[in-house]
Parts: structure tokens; sequence; C-alpha cells
């Protein structure tokens, strides 16, 4: 005979319905528990997915690339993709503002800007301008263009030299020359003697401060005598002064002669002159 379990009441009696509604409920919770697990850790991962795709975004954010004809254009929020056009032209400086024949694209350090490689808008502006100060320059120095001054008449006198007398004829024809406003009869001589080719020699004396002709064309003084040598007159008259001494006017006619006799067979006699 079984013995039953007594209790205040009187004895109890198990209900096999109430256990399998226990184990049903304990089962249940713990599927609930498993799938709260589950979603949870799914969460988890989702959540270190979705950060770690931001930090990837922060570090190196995505950039977008089409080619065209001109080369490659590069947009992105923090930096951008060195175009192949860019580096075939060498490591050229951006301009400011993106205008040019090159290639341009979005860069900066901080996700924004813009910059461009090639003809800069700088530059052609710089033409620009320099195109307007050129023409405006141009019209400007037309109108106040000074007036230069007419150049001074050239003055001009005549030229002879001759050795006559010595028999050796003329040596320079008569021949109009020019000189300069301060010249004198000296100059004019050295300067045609040399152009013409004809060989001159002088000597300076500081007795009378002048040039004192020695020869002209290999004829010198006292080559016919002790009172033979050369003279010079202007105008027909023979000063008593030496040729580097008198300074020439316009019209001047000056002659250089061979005397052989002190002047006297040339005209040239310095007691008869009267002046």
């Amino acid at each position: 005979m079984t013995k039953q379990r007594t209790g205040p009441m009187g004895p109890r009696k198990r209900k096999p319905q109430v256990i399998i509604a226990v184990v049903v409920l304990l089962i249940v919770a713990a599927c609930l528990a498993a799938v709260a697990v589950y979603a949870n850790q799914i969460g988890s991962a989702g959540s270190k997915s979705a950060a770690d795709s931001a930090a990837l975004v922060n570090a190196s954010p995505s950039a977008t690339e089409t080619e065209t004809e001109s080369g490659w254009t590069t947009s992105g929020g923090g930096g951008s993709k060195p175009s192949a056009a860019k580096k075939a032209k060498g490591d050229r400086r951006p301009s400011s503002t993106a205008t040019s024949a090159g290639h341009s694209g979005t860069s900066s350090a901080s996700g924004g800007g813009s910059s461009s490689y090639g003809t800069s808008s700088r530059a052609a502006s710089s033409g620009s301008s320099a195109t307007g100060n050129k023409s405006g320059g141009k019209s400007g120095g037309s109108s106040s263009k000074p007036t230069r001054p007419p150049k001074p008449a050239a003055l001009t006198c005549t030229l002879s030299i001759d050795a006559e007398t010595a028999g050796l004829g003329t040596f320079m024809p008569t021949r109009k020359v020019t000189f300069k406003k301060g010249e004198t009869v000296f100059d004019v001589l050295k300067r045609e003697c040399r152009a013409a080719g004809i060989p001159m020699e002088f000597e300076y004396t500081p007795m009378y401060k002048s040039a004192y002709i020695e020869g002209i064309n290999g004829l010198y003084e006292f080559d016919r005598g002790e009172l033979s040598g050369w003279m010079y007159s202007v105008n027909g008259w023979f000063p008593n002064y030496g040729c580097s001494r008198y300074k020439l006017k316009a019209g001047d006619r000056i002659q250089w002669r061979y005397t052989c006799d002190l002047g006297k067979d040339i005209g040239g006699d310095y007691s008869t002159q009267g002046r």
C-alpha cells in the first residue's frame, strides 16, 4: 500500500497537466532568452560595422573618377587623385580658380576647395592687364609725346691743299666740308686728311700755344729752301697765329699752300697784308 503525502488540508495529488505547462513555459522562456541574446549579438556586430565604416570614411573618403578627353577629373569629400595629365606636366602649382585648358578637380586637406592644372585664370588676367597697360601707355604716349627741337643746320666751309709753288700741283681740290661749332682750322685739316688718306705731320709749340704743320703728303718744311714751309689762309687772309687757335665760322674758305719764300710767292707776306 502506497503512502501519500499529507498536508494541512489533507493529502496532495499530482496533476500532470500542470507539470507539462511548466515545462512548456520554461522552454518558451529559454527560447526567448536565446532569441534576445542572438538579437543583441547581431545589433552589436552591426553597430561595430557601422562605426568601422564611418571611421574608414573619415580617414580616407571615397572619390569618384571619370575619364574625359583632356584627362582625369576627380571629386571627393576629402581629397583628390592626381590626374595623369598633371603627372605628365610635372608638379605645377595649382591656381586659386579652376578655369583653364588643363585639368580641374576639388581637393583640400579639410574636404573642400578647388584646384586646377594648366594655364590659370590669373595668368590670363595678367596678360589682359598687360595688354591694357600697353595699349593705354601707347595711346597716352602718342598724345603727350614731347616734341624734339629741330636739329641745327650743319656748319660748312671749304678746304683746299696745293703745292704748286713746289711744282707738285694740288693735293686736295676745293671741297665743302662740315664742322661743329667751336672747331678750328687744325681740326678740319686733320679730319679731312685722315678721311682722304693724305699723311699729315704736326707738332705742338708751347710758345705759340698752337699746332704747327710740319709736312703734308710727304712735303715738309725746308724741303725747298730755308724759307719754305706750309701756310694757311682763311677767306684770303693769312693769320699771324697758329691754325689750332683759329675758330671757324660758317662759310669760311680755308686754303693750305706751300711757300718757298716765306709767303711772298703765295701772297702771304705779313708785311704787306695790312692786318
